[in-house]
């Protein structure tokens, strides 16, 4: 398990029950990429062949197979080449019919042997998949810096990549290699530079201005790649959080590749003195980790998308199919954030794939599942060892998180530690952690079934995501299967009976649970209500916002409402008595189904231009189906402008300030639910920028562009009140502000 991706360990977070996100529309299941890395190295541990993707049926799965790695390495001439790690691995070793693709020895007269030679015979026996050749990785990115540093250092090492990669011209030895030997194997590079600026493996080289220099790297990549053939991949590994990922240049680097692989695992492992989730989906509320090590998949995305604005069609969420492990580790929780220390590995110390992980059911080892984290663990009480892993189950909720979302992809570290049967790839591709019952049903009313979490009437955000728990006293259950509005969220096959619904729609929801035995009895639980606010009729609670007495919040679960006026901190949270009141944390009103009104903004136009100063009228059209409408809010981004109780429904925002704007409209019905239209607009200053201008109260993050004076200023580090021109340290000049 040598040279394997991790990742930074700090991020801060607000700990909630329901987590949330903006809603998107889902890509298409034929435009998701299911992606994991092939070790070179696993000839030699298991050993490991291209053989064994297509021996487990996962090979009809796969979307990209990341070949891992070679490295940027000096040539003794100053410059730094694509340089193998293991050549004849890579493309030297020859094949007996055992050992290959389509059970063909190698002929000793051929050019290409080793890996290289099975991922072409791969290719040929499955059209679909891409290869891509990852350069870098933890043990491999020692010379990425001064690599990095100039352009004719980038320009010599892209070049070195392509000739080898891309063209296949492979060095001459051991009778394999040379010109074009190598061609038609690799549709692109994955950069996993680990880490720029700071961190990484012992001797990694590093320079502050590494981030900027990596953005060049990648640009110049692009250019390059796209001047042979626009559809090459080009992608980047990136950290799950800030720690590290403030390193980079998220926002800037996302023009030039195609997806970001975020290496959203090794959260905890034994590094650590206290057992915790290697890869949870979502934060847990009981987790005791302080505010930066309160990891999760689910921040991780919010990380790119909300504080670095990469889209989630550029995402591909990270999972594991290994585990990591603690020994002397106490009973208590079974074992779950317990004390203990580095668990004996087959490889490694701490760490064991998947595949060893698996049989320790049946020597003793029980599974146990985190409804919070929506993450798996493995416990031994007699042998005091506990195992964090991804399962059939997480990865399946993680491919069911990435639908609801419009994530781009799901990308796994990696292959070789899957089981023969290929569970756990089929579970990622699939969204279901089995395969579904399919023998003949029948009604069987003495099943008991019933919804145990949420309660009924609870109450969430919309974009949330919800957890949905079921228990039965009945034996020998095969299923059981979760609804949402009687649309199947999914099935969980493995007691405790967990599933999750994600990226809630606001309005009021009915849950249900099926259940299924092993002879094919079937039953169905009671029905469980959720009610879901609308984002725009409810804030979430936020640390830095103030306050005011009256203001209502959704935390965790609940709506509170302030007693005094206050900034929201640590110590100050709508738990705090002091200064907040509890409202509900159940709302059954409209529980038979309310219908959501209706709203469109119809003027101005989505895309529409204005001049700085000018008045912007807002019109709206809106109605309720079996209602009325109270009034429709309006605003610019989240700034009201005020309501208007009757058609038609309009405002005007006077004096608009330049840059680029959501306008938004929110109608409001008789029975407490609401619907928004939005729509986005440009208003340009006298040079004909559309940058918001500066603003001395705003804290700018790293990248934040703005005009000031008539000049395009970007940020190069977080600031607030420090004026673009008189700090070079904390703005960078682009030049005059014309567009």
């Amino acid at each position: 398990m040598k040279r394997r991706h991790t990742t930074s360990l700090t991020f801060l977070f607000l700990s909630i029950v329901f987590t949330g996100m903006v809603s998107v529309a889902p890509l298409a299941a034929d435009e998701r990429k299911v992606i994991a890395y092939f070790p070179e190295w696993g000839v030699y541990q298991q050993p490991y062949y291209v053989r064994g993707i297509v021996d487990a049926g996962s090979a009809d799965k796969l979307s990209v197979l990341n070949y891992a790695f070679v490295v940027p390495f000096p040539d003794g001439n100053g410059n730094y080449i694509c340089e193998f790690d293991d050549p004849v691995a890579a493309y030297q070793q020859i094949y007996n019919a055992s050992m290959s693709v389509d059970g063909v020895a190698d002929d000793p007269t051929q050019d290409l042997y080793g890996h290289f030679n099975q991922l072409k015979k791969l290719k040929q026996t499955h059209p679909g998949i891409k290869i891509v050749i990852a350069l870098g990785g933890w043990t491999g990115s020692t010379y990425f810096s001064p690599m990095a540093l100039t352009q004719a250092s980038r320009a010599f090492f892209i070049n070195s990549c392509i000739d080898r990669f891309i063209h296949g011209n492979l060095p001459v030895a051991n009778d394999a290699g040379g010109p074009a030997s190598g061609a038609g194997i690799f549709d692109g590079f994955d950069i996993d530079w680990e880490y720029p600026i700071t961190g990484g493996d012992s001797g990694t080289q590093h320079n502050s201005n590494d981030d900027q220099h990596l953005t060049a790297l990648l640009s110049e990549f692009r250019t390059a790649l796209d001047a042979i053939d626009p559809n090459f991949l080009l992608t980047i590994a990136t950290p799950a959080n800030a720690f590290r990922g403030d390193n980079f240049q998220l926002s800037l680097d996302q023009q030039y590749v195609n997806w970001f692989n975020l290496l959203s695992y090794d959260f905890h492992g034994a590094w650590e003195n206290k057992t915790g989730h290697l890869t949870n989906l979502l934060t847990s509320p009981d987790d005791p980790s302080s505010d930066a090590f309160k990891l999760s998949v689910d921040n991780t995305i919010r990380y790119y998308t909300d504080t670095n604005g990469v889209p989630v069609s550029k995402l591909a969420i990270g999972g594991t199919f290994f585990g990591r492990g603690w020994k002397n580790v106490g009973a208590s929780n079974n074992g779950l954030y317990q004390n203990g220390r580095a668990a004996p590995g087959v490889y490694e110390s701490g760490a064991n794939y998947y595949h060893d992980l698996a049989p320790l059911e049946s020597q003793g080892y029980s599974w146990f599942w985190d409804d919070n984290s929506l993450a798996a663990w493995l416990y031994s009480p007699s042998e005091s060892i506990f195992w964090s892993l991804d399962d059939t189950q997480s990865l399946a909720l993680k491919h069911r998180y990435a639908e609801a979302y419009g994530v781009a992809g799901l990308m796994v570290w990696e292959v070789s530690g899957d089981d023969l049967n290929g569970s756990l790839l089929s579970a990622l591709a699939s969204g279901n952690p089995g395969e579904a019952f399919s023998g003949v049903t029948f009604d069987d009313p003495g099943l008991d079934i019933a919804i145990s979490k949420p309660a009924d009437c609870a109450i969430s955000l919309e974009g949330f995501n919800v957890v949905i728990n079921a228990a039965s006293s009945a034996s020998n259950i095969s299923q059981v299967e979760f609804f949402g509005n009687g649309v199947s969220l999914g099935f969980d096959n493995r007691a405790p009976w967990s599933w999750a619904w994600f990226n809630l729609p606001p309005g009021n929801h009915l849950l249900h649970a099926e259940i299924t035995d092993v002879n094919g009895g079937q039953n169905l639980s009671a029905t469980t209500r959720l009610k879901v606010y609308s984002e725009n009729g409810l804030s979430l609670w936020q640390t830095g916002v103030s306050y005011q007495v009256g203001d209502q919040v959704f935390y965790q679960g609940c709506i509170y409402e302030a007693k005094r006026n206050h900034v929201g901190s640590r110590v100050r949270t709508p738990s705090s008595g002091r200064y907040w009141s509890l409202l509900t944390c159940s709302d059954c009103d409209g529980g038979s189904g309310n219908q959501l009104p209706q709203v469109s903004i119809t003027a101005p136009a989505d895309g529409a231009q204005f001049n700085e100063g000018d008045d912007v009228t807002i019109n709206a059209d809106a109605s309720d189906p079996d209602g009325s409408v109270l009034h429709v809010e309006f605003f610019v981004g989240s700034t009201s402008l005020g309501a208007d109780n009757a058609e038609p429904y309009s405002t005007t925002w006077n004096n608009a300030s330049t840059g680029s704007h959501q306008l938004m409209a929110v109608a409001h019905d008789n029975e407490g639910d609401s619907s928004a239209d939005s729509v986005n607009i440009a208003v340009v200053g006298p040079s004909g920028c559309s940058l918001a201008g500066w603003d001395p109260t705003v804290t700018y993050q790293k990248t934040d562009e703005v005009q000031h004076n008539g000049i395009h200023w970007r940020a190069k580090r977080t600031s607030q009140g420090v004026e673009p021109g008189t700090s070079p340290s904390r703005w960078t000049n682009l030049g005059p502000c014309s567009q």
